[in-house]
């Protein structure tokens, strides 16, 4: 015995330092969570590129775990503690990911502080409720070393689980679906990013981002020849945050050109672009689309899809998985200097034009917001080197033309409107609508092929709350029965996306018009680097969910008959599903 009356290796707490600490770990707890849940509408904590979508869908979860973990706590203290010590082992994984240092710390010694709190108490108490049962000595608060090491053991246990879990759980909902690309970083370069755009027979757009935001003396040089000797420079505008777009007129028709931005009278070699004008006749062309890339992905499939040389790559949705839902521009610009960066990406924005248009994920979050609308907007427009829109406040649907195939790509989110009173919803709303009607019933007359790129699902049933046109069959029946009315079916290809996987339909259900003559066939192609996931159908040829693939579309057009076969790719170059039909 002690001195204390306590026997060597045993410890005493009073029973007062107990309680403070029960109250202390509930009060810090509720603060966390307050705090937390105040933070998604205030956004206090910085998050690193691409981190709001933990706050949309996995900081809830383990907010309510934790608070679970706090309900326990209240009756049995050992259990409590366990659960959230649980909890916050598994918040490492995600914190460290998703918030810059610093507050990923807070947010975890949050969680861990009141989770190790109630583990002490608890095993203080339980080997005071021991004393109670046993009579063996009075009741008082004790604890034996062999206490603190099993309990202490328990803890590691604990963690361990709960960190294994949550990194399982975090590559499942954010890790890489297939290898990474092989392709080395770009460094030391008067700009972060280069990508072209809005390509016609005889103009192309550039845009940029400077390292430095303030440089102003910016120009970009076009050759046809890839060292630039015989290089013409076009004046570049500098906007705000070192963003630049050069619009680049009077090019041949079916040219290859070069293109890099001078910066205070040097030009960057580092990133040095390329991209082909289109022709203005029949020509064969070689579409490459995708959709569905999670948050900085620099996976292989962007190698192979570059392996394809395409004319044009578009990107209809999902080009990063933010989940962006407040009116802010930053954390647009963020993720999309970000994604413009990543090695294999960059290495494919450099070489090929791009066509893209968002859906909900890289628009506004899963429920595809519009609070966060005039910010996605903007940044859009300030980044995106896309074709003209209708205006400042628009969607982003646009058009445009190769050879003898018109391509219209419609934007499925930002002027959506669900069901409300009885009164049908829409997809596109009316002026976007309207301009899909007369771009389709133009194209008709001037060209052999459209492709309309639809983000979403469009062969689905019927309901009152679906994300894709099953959601607005009234609008999807009115477009349909004016393809069958103008007898545009014959001559229309659709590429979809949103759905992680492969498929393709040659028109057996792809018809939703009140007298059924509009059967044309429908390509999904994803997901580029996501868990795979079926929607819609059926599908003729199939479904083939996974990650790691693409749609390769190949139009063979001598000037009278046009023959197309659609390639689904994985990042294998492997083809999973194909189809061919003649216009």
């Amino acid at each position: 015995m002690t001195r204390h009356g306590l026997r060597r290796g045993q410890v005493h707490v009073p029973h007062w330092v107990l309680h403070a600490g029960r109250r202390a770990a509930t009060i810090l707890a509720l603060v966390v969570v307050g705090l937390l849940a105040l933070d998604q509408r205030y956004s206090w904590l910085n998050h690193r590129p691409g981190g709001d979508a933990f706050d949309v869908v996995q900081q809830p979860v383990f907010m309510a775990l934790f608070a679970l973990g706090a309900l326990l706590a209240l009756r049995w203290r050992l259990v409590g503690g366990i659960v959230a010590a649980f909890t916050s082992a598994g918040l490492v994984v995600f914190a460290s990911r998703q918030f810059e240092p610093f507050d990923a710390g807070l947010v975890v010694v949050g969680f861990a502080v009141p989770a190790l709190i109630w583990l002490v108490v608890g095993l203080f108490e339980l080997r005071d409720e021991q004393f109670h049962r046993t009579l063996v000595e009075p009741p008082r608060q004790l604890l034996r070393r062999r206490d603190v090491l099993g309990g202490a053991a328990a803890l590691g246990v604990t963690l361990v689980a709960g960190a294994v879990v949550g990194r399982r759980l975090f590559d499942r909902i954010y890790g890489p679906t297939h290898p990474s690309s092989t392709v080395a970083a770009v460094r030391g370069s008067a700009t972060r990013w280069v990508w072209s755009g809005a390509v016609t027979s005889n103009s192309a757009a550039v845009t940029c981002r400077l390292e430095d935001d303030d440089r102003t003396d910016v120009e970009l040089v076009v050759a046809r020849s890839e060292s630039l000797r015989d290089g013409v420079a076009h004046e570049a505008l500098v906007r705000d945050e070192g963003l630049v777009r050069v619009d680049v007129g009077g090019l041949d028709a079916a040219t290859e050109y070069h293109y890099a931005f001078v910066v205070d009278g040097e030009i960057d070699r580092t990133r040095v672009g390329r991209f082909r004008t289109y022709p203005d006749r029949a020509a064969p062309l070689n579409l490459v689309f995708g959709c569905c890339a999670r948050t900085g992905s620099n996976a292989a499939v962007f190698d192979t899809i570059r392996s394809q040389d395409p004319d044009v790559v578009i990107f209809d949705g999902d080009l990063h998985y933010a989940d962006i839902t407040r009116d802010d521009q930053l954390p647009y610009r963020r993720i999309l200097d970000h994604t413009l960066s990543r090695p294999a990406q960059e290495a494919l924005f450099q070489r090929y034009p791009v066509a893209y248009v968002w859906d909900d994920h890289d628009f506004g979050g899963p429920d595809a917001s519009v609070g966060s609308r005039p910010a996605a907007m903007a940044t859009y427009r300030g980044y995106v080197p896309h074709h003209p829109l209708a205006s400042d406040s628009s969607s982003v649907h646009q058009s445009f033309s190769f050879g003898r195939v018109r391509i219209l790509m419609t934007d499925a989110r930002s002027e959506r409107r669900p069901q409300s009173g009885g009164v049908p919803g829409t997809m596109l709303g009316d002026e976007q609508r309207a301009w899909l009607l007369e771009e389709l019933l133009a194209a008709r007359e001037s060209h052999a092929l459209t492709i309309w790129v639809n983000p979403v699902p469009w062969i689905e049933s019927p309901s009152t709350d679906g994300d894709g046109w099953g959601g607005f069959s009234a609008e999807r029946a009115a477009i349909a029965t004016f393809i069958a009315e103008h007898d545009l079916a014959r001559s229309l290809l659709m590429l979809s996306g949103d759905a992680h996987m492969l498929a393709i339909d040659d028109g057996t259900n792809s018809d939703y018009s009140t007298d059924g003559h509009s059967r044309f066939p429908v390509f999904h192609a994803g997901a580029l680097d996501r868990p795979g996931s079926v929607k819609g159908g059926p599908y003729s040829h199939g479904t083939y969910p996974g990650g790691g693939q693409f749609g390769q579309v190949t139009v063979d057009d001598d000037g009278t008959d046009v023959a197309v076969t659609l390639a689904g790719r994985n990042w294998r170059n492997e083809i999973v599903v194909e189809h061919a039909f003649t216009v």
